[in-house]
């Protein structure tokens, strides 16, 4: 990431890297007291989402890949929607596992807090493209450099 493509042949790409770590409710944080900054050093109620998707990690992906040990059972909630797991986060039932950039509103308007230091970045990363066959009209244009902008201003 970090810069803009050219366009080419009506196409623009601005990969952007996302990165995942554990995301609560400022309430369950405070319930949580010191053990906020290690979610995986004890049985806390984790937020799970489920997708057919390669490129999702479960709980169980972000434990292995950065080698922590999990000593939570089962996830507490299981949703199969992003946003219902976010929901659920920003109500108190537990902690969800956050994508950098799906998580900024909440982060910004305080309804969710970052847990700990540990995150994960992810293999997958979000693309702003637009099809060859497709005439670069400029409110099209415009958006996608709009996007690009936003996106590339979170590095």
């Amino acid at each position: 990431g970090g810069q803009f493509w050219t366009p080419i042949r009506g196409q623009f790409c601005a990969p952007i890297d996302n990165v995942l770590y554990p995301v609560a409710s400022p309430d369950y944080r405070a319930r949580l007291g010191n053990a906020a900054d290690t979610v995986w050093d004890g049985d806390h109620d984790l937020i799970s989402t489920i997708s057919d998707r390669r490129d999702w990690y479960s709980w169980d992906d972000w434990f292995r890949a950065l080698d922590l040990p999990r000593r939570s059972g089962p996830p507490a909630l299981t949703f199969n929607h992003f946003p219902d797991a976010l929901y659920a986060a920003r109500a108190g039932q537990g902690i969800a596992l956050g994508w950098d950039v799906l998580v900024q509103t909440y982060l910004s308007d305080g309804t969710l807090v970052r847990l700990g230091h540990a995150n994960l970045v992810a293999e997958g990363r979000f693309h702003v493209v637009l099809s060859r066959s497709t005439p670069p009209r400029p409110a099209l244009l415009a958006l996608a450099h709009w996007l690009q902008s936003a996106l590339l201003s979170r590095e």
